[in-house]
């Protein structure tokens, strides 16, 4: 004999629905599975997002609209890699019958073409890939000069040149004057000085790593030289006068190289700076004191002066002897004024 039960189903939303049904018969019982599938979100994305040309170590932002045609809220995770894309948003709800905006970042790390993908992944675990694109640029930015020569000068005396910089971009140029010509540079240098934290040479081999290090950087520091503004930042059109000072402490000549940081350019620009100094110049009375005869537990005094002929105030300081012959000075050290 046959029989035809019948199964009714009243849902209290459009979710799905899964149960199992349960007969009782003379042998036992007969388990039926029943399913029931809801209303799907019907997600537009967006088939691939193009950056187009992007200034350099400058992070450009895209936004993309993605739209639910369908009678159910859609919620999922979006990851943007490798680490020049990024998202803003890491999860999203798109509400039914409406859409929402989402913001794509890119920070190109060299002028050359890149690409990427956006991983958007459902809770169910499928996922789906969005194609990333983008090329790197330099900004138009410029130095008045590669070198910048002062002196000669006197010694604890000071000279100062100016260094002009344009921005003929469209961007605003946000710049920093650095010790070393990268961050790789400066990581080295700070594992080959001992000064390195723990995991620092790990990170020497890791690209993404570098961000880091041009963080925590210092700027351009040196005992003869120095630069200000040391950072700041330059508006489209615009342009401004470093001011660059010399003040040895030792007669000399000095030389140092210093870099220029400019987000929008892939590699620093160096500036060779120059620099000479002479000491001050002290005239004495003879070139060479002739003692005679001095007979034995007999001091004899001998009149020396000594003259300042340079520019600077001087200060000579003089040690006395021992042994055979001693000979000691009247004053220890002799301030000499410059001449006028």
């Amino acid at each position: 004999m046959n029989t035809h039960p019948r199964v009714t189903f009243q849902p209290d939303d459009q979710s799905d629905y899964e149960l199992e049904l349960f007969f009782a018969v003379a042998t036992g019982h007969i388990s039926v599975p029943v399913f029931c599938i809801g209303t799907r979100p019907n997600l537009h994305f967006p088939e691939a997002v193009s950056f187009g040309r992007c200034p350099v170590q400058m992070r450009s932002t895209k936004t993309v609209y993605i739209s639910n045609s369908g009678e159910k809220d859609a919620t999922f995770t979006l990851l943007a890699r490798p680490s020049q894309f990024g998202c803003m948003q890491s999860k999203v709800t798109v509400p039914r019958l409406s859409g929402c905006q989402v913001d794509l970042t890119y920070t190109p790390t060299a002028c050359e073409e890149q690409e990427g993908d956006l991983i958007v992944t459902f809770p169910q675990g499928e996922s789906r890939t969005i194609p990333l694109s983008g090329s790197g640029k330099a900004i138009d930015v410029s130095l008045s000069a590669d070198t910048v020569s002062m002196g000669p000068i006197h010694v604890y005396t000071i000279a100062q040149a100016p260094l002009l910089m344009r921005n003929d971009s469209d961007s605003v140029a946000r710049y920093k004057w650095r010790r070393f010509p990268s961050a790789g540079h400066a990581l080295a240098s700070t594992l080959s000085s001992g000064r390195g934290h723990e995991g620092d040479r790990e990170r020497e081999i890791d690209t993404e790593s570098l961000e880091y290090e041009r963080e925590r950087e210092p700027l351009y520091q040196c005992e003869e030289f120095d630069i200000s503004p040391l950072s700041g930042e330059l508006y489209p059109s615009g342009a401004i006068s470093f001011r660059v000072k010399y003040s040895p402490q030792v007669a000399g000549d000095h030389t140092d190289t210093v870099y220029l940081e400019v987000e929008g350019q892939s590699e620093r620009i160096p500036v060779t700076l120059q620099g000479s100094s002479i000491p001050p110049v002290a005239q004495f009375s003879c070139d060479v004191l002739d003692i005679n005869t001095v007979c034995s537990s007999e001091t004899a005094v001998y009149p020396v002066t000594v003259e300042n002929i340079g520019g600077i105030p001087a200060t000579l300081r003089f040690a006395d002897q021992s042994g055979p012959l001693q000979v000691t000075f009247s004053q220890a050290e002799v301030k000499l004024e410059a001449q006028t």
